[in-house]
C-alpha cells in the first residue's frame, strides 16, 4: 500500500468517525446511503468500494452506540428530512 493510499484511507476513516460523532452528539441516525457515495467520490485513492464504506460506517456507528440505517448508495438523495 502506498503512502498516498494509506493517507487517503486514514482520512476516509477519520471522516467516518466525524460523521458518527456528529450523529452521536445530535442524538441522530447515520444513513449509510446518504454518506457512502459522497465519501467514495471524495477519497478515490483509498480504494474502498462503496460496499466497504457502508460496512465501515455501520461498524463505526454500531461501536459508538449510534443508530444506523444500512442501505445501498444508489445515487438517490437519501438525506434525512
Amino acid at each position: 500500500m502506498s503512502d498516498t493510499e494509506s493517507d487517503q484511507r486514514a482520512r476516509l476513516l477519520s471522516e467516518i468517525r466525524r460523521i458518527v460523532g456528529d450523529a452521536q452528539a445530535d442524538g441522530g441516525i447515520v444513513f449509510t446511503a446518504y454518506h457512502a457515495a459522497s465519501l467514495f467520490a471524495a477519497y478515490p485513492g483509498a480504494h474502498f468500494s462503496v460496499g466497504r464504506i457502508v460496512d465501515e460506517i455501520a461498524l463505526a456507528a454500531t461501536a459508538s452506540g449510534v443508530a444506523v440505517e444500512i442501505a445501498r448508495a444508489d445515487g438517490a438523495d437519501h438525506s434525512p428530512t
